[in-house]
C-alpha cells in the first residue's frame, strides 16, 4: 500500500514537472524567440524608413547616398534573415500570414526603393520631395509592413505573458494531487 502511494506520488510529480518543462520550453523557444524576432524586425523597418531618408536628404552627394544606399541594402538584408528566422520557428496561422505580408510589403517597399535610389542615380529625380513623391506608391506596403510587424510582437508577448498562469495551474494540479493522495495514505 505504502509503495504504492509512493510510486503513484512520485509519477504525477514527474508528469507535473515534465508538463512545467514542456510549458516552459515551448515559451523560450517559440514565443520569446518570435517576440524578440519581432522586436528585431521592428528596428530593421524603422532602419530601413531612416535610411531611404538619408538617401533622399543626402541625394545631391553621390558619396553619401550611396553610403546609405548600402545602408540600407544591409538593413534589408538583415530584415529578410530575420524574417526567415521568424517563419522557421512554424508560427501560429495568424503569424504566418503576418510574417508573409511582411515579407510581400518588404518586396514591395525595396522595389520602390530600388527605383526611386536608380532614378536619384540616373538624374530623373533631383529632389528630396521628389524622392519622396516617389515613394508614395509604395508607402500602403510600408505601413502594412510595420502594421504586421507590431501584431506579431504584441500576440508573442500575450502568448509568453498568459503562460505564467498556465504553468500556476499544472503546478496546483500537481500539489493538489499529491496532498490528496498523501491524506488518503495516512
Amino acid at each position: 500500500g505504502v509503495l504504492l502511494l509512493m510510486a503513484t506520488m512520485a509519477g504525477i510529480s514527474a508528469w507535473g514537472l515534465n508538463s512545467l518543462f514542456g510549458m516552459t520550453r515551448q515559451t523560450i523557444e517559440h514565443d520569446v524567440a518570435l517576440a524578440q524576432h519581432a522586436a528585431d524586425l521592428q528596428i530593421l523597418v524603422l532602419q530601413e524608413r531612416r535610411f531611404e531618408k538619408d538617401t533622399f536628404i543626402n541625394l545631391a552627394d553621390a558619396g553619401k547616398r550611396d553610403g546609405y544606399v548600402k545602408k540600407w541594402n544591409d538593413a534589408g538584408t538583415r530584415l529578410q534573415a530575420t524574417l526567415g528566422k521568424a517563419v522557421a520557428l512554424d508560427p501560429d496561422e495568424q503569424d504566418k500570414k503576418d510574417l508573409a505580408s511582411i515579407g510581400e510589403n518588404f518586396k514591395a517597399y525595396a522595389g520602390g526603393f530600388e527605383a526611386t535610389a536608380a532614378a536619384i542615380a540616373g538624374g530623373q529625380i533631383a529632389t528630396t520631395q521628389d524622392a519622396n513623391d516617389a515613394m508614395g506608391k509604395v508607402k500602403g506596403a510600408v505601413h502594412a509592413m510595420e502594421k504586421a510587424v507590431d501584431a506579431v510582437n504584441e500576440r508573442a508577448i500575450q502568448r509568453a505573458g498568459g503562460v505564467l498562469a498556465t504553468l500556476q495551474g499544472v503546478r496546483d494540479r500537481s500539489l493538489g494531487v499529491q496532498v490528496a493522495l498523501a491524506a488518503a495514505g495516512t
